[in-house]
């Protein structure tokens, strides 16, 4: 299985998490190519889109280097699998408001908005460190809802709000409930970040290698 991590950053403003992405996979032991030029994401079996930062800058990035429409071509055309994490998985609604209002990719027809907005003045925001998650096994045909596997790391200050929460296959909470993943025909993307949870992100890019959508 040879995974495509796509690379959007420039001398500027880095490349959102890619290093710890292609680290650990390495560790997985699967094979992982940079895709720097939209071109290459026909060389690959699956795609990864990885992020953090500012979402404004990250659409900006991957418009500047065309990855917008190579990646609808051959994801949302094509059905290659992809998988967003994080700023990746907020880039796929239409709406982003991170310093000010921006279009994202347009896959998801829901709204990017700050934590500020829907939490009380109590709660720590970005909210950083380890949450259960909830799953919808109907969604994935996978039981994670187990202590071992149910786990992970998030490091955010929005959250993607879809208008239809029959993408959403698994939440969490803090304070209220949160959308922690979803998943539609080949895609699946994850507020939390895989590459930094241990045990249950190890089970999770297992899967994900081995998903047959």
């Amino acid at each position: 299985m040879n995974f495509g991590i796509i690379d959007y950053g420039d001398e500027n403003t880095g490349s959102g998490n890619l290093n710890s992405v292609l680290n650990y996979l390495y560790y997985l032991g699967y094979s992982t190519k940079l895709i720097k030029y939209p071109e290459d994401i026909k060389k690959v079996d699956k795609i990864i889109l990885p992020g953090v930062g500012a979402s404004k800058h990250v659409m900006k990035n991957i418009k500047k280097k065309f990855f917008d429409s190579a990646l609808t071509e051959f994801v949302i055309k094509g059905g290659k699998p992809f998988l967003g994490i994080c700023v990746g998985m907020q880039i796929l609604a239409k709406n982003l408001t991170e310093f000010g209002e921006h279009d994202g990719l347009g896959w998801i027809d829901g709204d990017v908005i700050s934590l500020n907005e829907i939490l009380s003045k109590e709660k720590v925001i970005p909210h950083m460190g380890w949450n259960k998650i909830k799953f919808k096994n109907d969604k994935l045909r996978v039981n994670w809802n187990t202590d071992k596997f149910n786990t992970f790391y998030f490091a955010h200050s929005y959250t993607l709000i879809p208008k239809s929460n029959d993408i959403v296959n698994s939440t969490f909470s803090y304070e209220r409930e949160l959308v922690a993943g979803i998943s539609f025909k080949n895609i699946i993307a994850t507020q939390f970040h895989p590459e930094k949870s241990q045990i249950s992100g190890e089970y999770f890019l297992n899967w994900f290698a081995e998903w047959r959508p």
